[in-house]
């Protein structure tokens, strides 16, 4: 931007890819942080050995979590890290405390998109599982996990993304809820909720938004 603005005791933090990871080129992964102001906008970059290679979105929503498509033309590397910062004040960032890698190699994954973090799904309900994968073959497992043990096996089912859920009414409500999905044919590729989320009981009224932390300016239009 032109000019920047301090944005008063803002903290992201940046969930993935944190170091280790080995990602295909030409795939899609999900670029994943946390923000103190979800309100603001933030950039996103790309580097490799300390030096600028992609602006991988100048002004991206800040959700938390960002689908970044690989371009298959960059080098195969360990050497790269992810920033991201917020757009209004780019002092306040985080990147990658160590190492990714891009490879040529194709590397089996899954990705849970839904639920993901900070829904409220209520007892007795149907809701849609989703997830993406890539040079995942046969089935998937999906499991619900409760302070991070699996308290119930949900299905064995064919890896199409989606999953229609009906949750029994005979689980405990309980806000530290995530989805595990695993391969099949590999356990070692699986994926869980980033976040947790909440089954809520029958007839209830839920406050979803705003829920806390949130930054709303005076005269502007936001939805309850």
């Amino acid at each position: 931007p032109a000019e920047q603005f301090k944005v008063e005791n803002a903290v992201i933090t940046l969930i993935s890819p944190n170091g280790g990871e080995s990602w295909s080129l030409g795939s899609v992964q999900e670029i994943t942080w946390t923000t103190s102001h979800p309100s603001e906008n933030v950039l996103i970059t790309l580097y490799a050995s300390g030096s600028l290679v992609q602006t991988i979105s100048a002004s991206a929503p800040g959700s938390g979590s960002y689908s970044w498509t690989i371009p298959s033309n960059y080098n195969a590397a360990s050497d790269y890290r992810i920033r991201v910062s917020l757009f209004e004040d780019t002092e306040a960032f985080d990147e990658s405390d160590n190492n990714f890698s891009l490879s040529n190699v194709v590397q089996p994954s899954i990705t849970v998109t839904s639920p993901n973090g900070g829904e409220n799904w209520q007892l007795g309900s149907t809701n849609e599982i989703t997830w993406s994968s890539n040079d995942v073959t046969g089935s998937v497992l999906i499991e619900l996990l409760l302070n991070g043990s699996t308290v119930n096996v949900i299905s064995t089912t064919d890896n199409d993304g989606s999953y229609s859920w009906t949750i029994p009414a005979t689980l405990e409500e309980n806000s530290n809820y995530k989805i595990k999905i695993i391969s099949s044919q590999d356990n070692n590729v699986h994926d869980e909720s980033d976040d947790t989320f909440t089954i809520i009981p029958y007839n209830s009224i839920t406050v979803l938004s705003p829920n806390g932390g949130e930054d709303w300016e005076w005269f502007n239009d936001y939805p309850i």
